[in-house]
């Protein structure tokens, strides 16, 4: 009930800025200290937190999670406290490159304070491209202001640690490219995103709509290759690169109205 109120509360701040042209120093102090307040904290809504952190660790240590389950006899050496809170150990990784990639670096700062502290500059990111959009195209600065005080976008980046943050960043920066007509730019943030997170890549498609033909083969070559360097690492997997993405598509049944 209170996340609801609240929420009310910031689509009420917003409507009411809808006509202000800079972004008010209130509610960057509080989009800001609302974030910061979470950082440290048990992760909320989930433990994925915890995937991400023993994945950065097996490959650190010289395995590929799309091969091998947290629960593979041959990863025994490495468990851990962060093991044991790891959900679906039977399961190999189903994330994509560059969140893989990501979770190798948290291998230096093996504690979820490492995205918590990631979804939270991301998210911050998110909130001044969507003030640069309004100015840029004489825009209500409303959706930036909703996006800094509406309590899902908090409660999934600094209070939770969740990568989609960062994968909406590069959704947000691919459509502030294409709509400037920068077309490869905005397909490769798209498709940076979509291996962070899949559904990004759509936007690929969209950036190769219309115009010279060369310039749609040259956004092709340019996501091809920037696709290619990120899963390079991982090819060992062979067929098992999609095992754990299959298993979640079979499986996975929250809020299953239509999943039924």
């Amino acid at each position: 009930m209170w996340a609801l109120a609240w929420a009310a509360i910031a689509g009420w701040t917003a409507w009411r800025c809808r006509n202000t042209r800079q972004l008010p120093w209130a509610v960057l102090l509080v989009a800001i200290g609302a974030r910061v307040l979470f950082l440290g904290l048990p992760p909320t809504l989930s433990d994925d937190v915890f995937r991400y952190l023993w994945e950065g660790k097996v490959q650190l240590a010289g395995f590929n999670p799309f091969v091998y389950a947290p629960s593979d006899p041959a990863l025994a050496g490495l468990r851990d406290a962060i093991h044991a809170q790891v959900a679906h150990p039977n399961v190999p990784t189903l994330y994509p490159p560059l969140a893989q990639l990501l979770f190798r670096l948290s291998a230096l700062c093996y504690t979820p304070l490492f995205f918590q502290a990631t979804g939270l500059l991301a998210d911050l990111g998110i909130v001044f491209l969507l003030v640069q959009r309004a100015h840029s195209q004489s825009r209500s600065l409303w959706p930036a202001v909703f996006w800094a005080l509406h309590p899902l976008p908090i409660l999934e980046s600094s209070a939770s640690g969740h990568i989609e943050t960062l994968a909406i960043f590069m959704t947000v920066a691919a459509v502030l490219f294409l709509e400037r007509k920068q077309h490869t730019r905005g397909a490769l943030m798209a498709a940076a995103g979509g291996l962070v997170k899949l559904l990004p890549f759509l936007l690929v498609a969209q950036a190769l709509r219309g115009g010279p033909p060369r310039r749609r083969t040259h956004t092709v070559l340019a996501c091809t290759a920037l696709i290619t360097m990120a899963t390079l690492p991982f090819l060992g997997a062979g067929r098992s690169l999609f095992t754990g993405f299959e298993t979640y598509a079979v499986h996975w049944s929250h809020n299953a109205s239509v999943f039924g």
